[in-house]
């Protein structure tokens, strides 16, 4: 069987069984008694056909690993960008139905950080309050300055994100992730299609900083006293999928566009800029060097 290294999980072509990344599973044999293990549809938990003893499996690399559904195909891509570019009234004319000669799917590695977050937040807030003033037939509006207590009791889910791979070579941002996307379990050969970056970074790191994040207190309250503790957290390897579209119609209509392959957004777009726009950047970057808008003037230039 052949692993991948972004997954921590792999099917068997021949049987069809699940199996995780262990050392004590690769030969599918029970640590109590020896006997066959049951691996099926990725589950972690495994159970033993005669002792019946239950195996809880750990994460290759010590984090969960999943991927958001790929839902917009290279077409669909390619149409997004250019709908985008037409939009654009500073784009070039040329550039604006471009014919993109490099076509790629790339998954992005982020690390997402989750904790439950319990505790509260004390202290005094001050803010603008409208009061009405004056007599009952003529009132008037009086904006007074209010302070008042803040006694904020947390419950609640936080979740931090990072990227886990350098971006600048694909001229790319981090995808906005909400929390609420659905999640598929990575297994090997899911990401086949694309290709998947390595991802840089440790979980341990990781947790520091996300705990570090998610205990921030939140209410911006003056004085503040606050008690905020992590009840559980895990943290997790997400890869977003973004499709690179490139032009190479030469120099004067070469655009770069980098899609969102879950929701058909565009993530950076880099294009040549039309004529007018180019003379109205340089003009105004000339004004200072001959003497501002007045002297301008003068010389019937604008």
């Amino acid at each position: 069987m052949q692993w991948s290294d972004y997954a921590d999980v792999a099917v068997c072509a021949s049987c069809g069984s699940t199996l995780a990344a262990d050392t004590a599973l690769r030969a599918l044999k029970c640590p109590q008694c020896a006997g066959s293990l049951v691996a099926v549809g990725g589950t972690r938990l495994l159970g033993c056909c005669h002792c019946g003893v239950q195996i809880l499996v750990r994460s290759r690399g010590g984090c969960d690993r999943f991927h958001l559904p790929l839902r917009v195909d290279g077409q669909a891509a390619q149409q997004a960008a250019r709908d985008w570019l037409r939009q654009r009234a500073g784009v070039a004319r040329q550039a604006r139905a471009p014919s993109f000669t490099r076509v790629e799917l790339v998954y992005v590695p982020i690390w997402e950080y989750s904790a439950l977050v319990a505790g509260w937040e004390f202290g005094h807030a001050s803010r603008i309050r409208g009061e009405y003033v004056g007599e009952r037939d003529n009132p008037r509006m009086e904006l007074q300055p209010v302070r008042e207590r803040v006694r904020d009791g947390h419950l609640k889910e936080r979740r931090f994100y990072e990227t886990a791979a350098d971006l600048a070579g694909l001229a790319a941002t981090r995808p906005r992730i909400t929390g609420r996307e659905p999640l598929l379990p990575l297994v090997a050969g899911d990401l086949e299609e694309g290709r998947a970056l390595p991802h840089g970074g440790d979980e341990e790191e990781m947790q520091t900083r996300g705990r570090d994040c998610v205990l921030r207190p939140v209410s911006g309250a003056e004085g503040l006293r606050s008690r905020l503790l992590v009840l559980h957290e895990s943290v997790a390897l997400l890869f977003y999928p973004l499709w690179i579209l490139e032009d190479g119609r030469g120099s004067s209509a070469r655009c770069r566009v980098v899609v969102n392959a879950y929701e058909a957004s565009v993530n950076t777009a880099l294009a040549p800029a039309s004529v007018w726009r180019q003379i109205r950047e340089r003009a105004a970057a000339a004004v200072p060097l001959l003497g501002g808008p007045r002297l301008l003037k003068k010389k019937n230039v604008l």
